[in-house]
């Protein structure tokens, strides 16, 4: 009881963890699954503030605001932006985005009239720095301050921001930086990257908003139930004392499951409606209590009638089917399993002439089956009633192990009892949050479930095989490639990547994509061409390669890649899902057919998360660096020099770390490979500058990626060809 008393104390610390301090607010997490695992391990202490995925906190008021100050803890790879006045918001209206304080001058976060902000940003990708931010609704800038940029360690950072007579200043541990500039009046805020960072001592106009504290109450409570169990246990059923040992043995898995990351598990399990802080305690609790329930209903069925037990049956019936029927909806013959499992029960004991405690306690958990669905929301009168068949049902079993021994039939009323329960959870299952996600339907939706990659990457797949050029490169396979005219041909120079290279959504031109920006750079001398498909990955890019090297023929070979590769979830690596695709046609129309059912897309779910995180990737970091070198060794007759480019991402690059680490490391190990970090240059402008979302390129981004690329060719190709 110690170790669940402290588990549940535990799991509401962890979850006030996350919340804003007293007066603050945290925005919503719009995409609930994004990759937890990429959100690193920094330790967590007491009295901090847990923010990561690029969540903002902000106070409540518009108030005008002097100074802020806290202390940061950064990991490897994380960031963190400090605003004195928060930089002006954009939202979605119809095709284009909009300032709502433009409209509503005076709305939350807006401050009155302003229309920029100021803050700076911390961060330790790459090279460690402190950058000044100036932000209105055109643009965002980093500015030019007096004084000597303060570096970033590895301990704790204090930040404070001051307004100023010139502007504003920021210090950093004891440095001290004057900005010139105008401060806007609109509320502070603060905004993570995608890592997890931690802050503490959060002081506002010398103000220190309160961080509600975990109370001791649900441990204690936890510890009087516990204690009213045993008691209820062992004086009105006379449990022996190896059922008490058995009900109590769930709560030492709580200290146990404490040390599972949930939260990466429940992003697996497409399950956002769990809170994963409690996880360790929802688990051994809910065991404790089936054991509970099995026990007792066990003890009972052995024991004389006890007074009314037939009359509180008959009235648990009653309220069931109350609560079940209240529901429009259109009639279930599910709802009349509950009643006539009760009523078997009890003319089963009557003829037997043994306690009717059994039929008392099937109705009763029958009806707290559907007590217990109406919590949960459901939304139809199946599923409610495949809640009150499922406590029918599990009461039952219990009722069966009883009587295993005179029973007629024991095998078979157990096997059909724990058909009923599978049932009853599918219909249960159908009418909430669980049901939309562990569907068909959620499976087709990138944002609502891995699975959907699979179908996506399956289509991929055939049209990788069936190989016709297209149009524009989204559909699976890239533009046709062009012929040479001419024995004196141009130096062919070919770009490979996902939509970032082309075949993005946000246009239909590849002459917008950088390489033909590069193109027009480079001048007559090369001709670059654009072998960019949406959705693609390194493990896309080497098989196309292989089979088409004699008619690429490159000269110059680029690879803007990281991002489809690693961020790309899927429950199995390309690699292996391509094999199973290729060997069996016959799956598709398997999985379409045990589709139907929620459980099914459940199991799927429960099967993935048994693998770690970091394995979920649809090309993992080993694959990648297999898919390059077989590249390689396609193009080696051809003589092709090869520049490997690290994809940009916004906020930061953070999450491709490894992935970027593995492109230099195999830049370094081969003669004819280079290496363009262009995701650590991008990451030195702002993010709303270069990027349209988290990668994929403003007109400006690709300006730069062309520029980057003609100095390399032309410093490292040219030099090459004329020593």
């Amino acid at each position: 009881m110690v170790l669940f008393s402290e588990s549940i104390h535990r799991s509401h610390w962890s979850q006030l963890s996350e919340s804003p301090p007293s007066g603050w607010e945290k925005e919503p997490n719009e995409i609930p699954y994004k990759l937890a695992a990429l959100r690193g391990d920094l330790p967590l202490l007491k009295g901090q503030i847990s923010l990561d995925f690029y969540r903002t906190i902000y106070p409540q008021s518009n108030a005008k605001i002097n100074n802020i100050s806290l202390t940061a803890h950064l990991p490897e790879d994380g960031q963190i932006e400090v605003w004195l006045s928060s930089p002006p918001r954009k939202v979605r209206e119809g095709n284009r985005w909009i300032d709502p304080c433009q409209i509503h001058p005076n709305g939350p976060r807006c401050g009155g009239k302003s229309k920029f902000g100021v803050g700076i940003r911390l961060d330790r990708i790459g090279q460690s720095e402190v950058k000044a931010l100036h932000a209105n609704a055109q643009n965002e800038r980093i500015m030019k301050c007096d004084g000597n940029t303060p570096e970033i360690g590895d301990q704790p950072v204090q930040i404070e921001l001051n307004r100023t007579a010139q502007g504003f200043s920021y210090r950093i541990d004891n440095i001290t930086v004057n900005c010139r500039t105008q401060v806007g009046d609109r509320p502070p805020q603060i905004r993570p990257g995608l890592r997890e960072v931690h802050i503490s001592n959060l002081s506002v106009n010398d103000n220190i908003p309160t961080q509600p504290a975990p109370s001791r109450l649900y441990p204690y409570l936890a510890v009087l139930v516990a204690f009213g169990t045993v008691l209820f246990g062992f004086k009105y059923l006379n449990m022996p004392q190896r059922y008490i040992t058995l009900v109590f043995c769930p709560l030492l898995l709580s200290s146990v499951l404490g040390f599972v990351d949930w939260k990466s598990w429940v992003e697996t399990m497409r399950a956002a409606w769990l809170p994963y802080q409690w996880m360790p305690v929802i688990l051994s609790g809910t065991l404790m209590v089936f054991l509970t329930q099995f026990s007792a209903v066990f003890m009972l069925v052995k024991r004389d009638t006890l007074p009314k037990a037939v009359g509180i049956g008959i009235l648990a019936l009653t309220i069931q089917t109350l609560l079940v029927f209240q529901i429009s909806s259109v009639n279930s013959t599910i709802c009349l399993l509950p009643p006539l499992i009760s009523v078997f029960i009890l003319a089963y004991e009557r003829n037997k002439g043994v306690s009717q405690n059994g039929f008392m306690m099937v109705a009763l958990f029958g009806c707290i089956g559907t007590f217990f669905g109406l919590a949960l929301g459901v939304n139809s009168r199946h599923a409610l009633g495949g809640a009150a068949l499922f406590g029918s049902a599990l009461a039952c079993l219990s009722w069966l192990q009883a009587h295993a021994s005179v029973l007629k039939g024991y095998n078979l009323l157990s096997l059909v009892t724990v058909g009923l329960l599978i049932f009853s959870t599918e219909s249960f299952i159908s009418g909430t949050s669980a049901g939309q996600q562990w569907s068909s339907a959620g499976a087709l939706t990138e944002k609502n479930d891995l699975f959907g990659w699979v179908s996506t990457a399956n289509q991929g797949f055939e049209l990788l095989n069936k190989g016709e050029h297209t149009t524009y490169p989204d559909k699976g396979y890239p533009v046709a490639i062009p012929t040479v005219e001419s024995q004196t041909r141009q130096q062919r120079v070919i770009s490979f990547g996902g939509s970032t290279t082309g075949g993005a959504f946000q246009n239909d031109n590849l002459e917008d994509f950088y390489p033909a920006k590069l193109g027009r750079r480079l001048g007559d001398k090369y001709r670059s061409i654009n072998q960019g498909v949406g959705g693609w990955t390194t493990f896309h890019i080497a098989r196309y390669v292989e089979m088409r090297a004699e008619e690429l023929s490159p000269d110059v070979a680029i690879f803007y890649i990281g991002h489809n590769d690693l961020l790309t979830t899927s429950p199995l690596p390309y690699k292996d899902l391509y094999k199973r695709w290729e060997s069996n046609p016959n799956r598709k129309q398997l999985s379409n057919s045990l589709g139907r059912y929620h459980l099914y897309h459940a199991l799927r779910h429960i099967l993935v998360s048994l693998r770690p995180a970091e394995q979920r990737a649809a090309v993992p970091v080993s694959h990648a660096e297999e898919n390059i070198l077989r590249i390689r060794k396609a193009l080696l007759p051809h003589r092709s020099h090869i520049i490997l480019a690290s994809e940009g991402l916004a906020p930061d690059p953070g999450p491709l770390a490894d992935y970027n680490e593995l492109l230099m490391s195999i830049a370094n190990s081969y003669e004819g490979i280079s290496y363009l970090d262009a995701a650590n240059r991008f990451h030195g402008y702002p993010s709303a500058k270069v990027f349209l979302d988290d990668c994929h390129l403003s007109d400006f981004g690709h300006d730069l990626l062309a520029d980057w690329l003609s100095e390399q060719i032309n410093s490292e190709v040219n030099n090459a060809t004329n020593p």
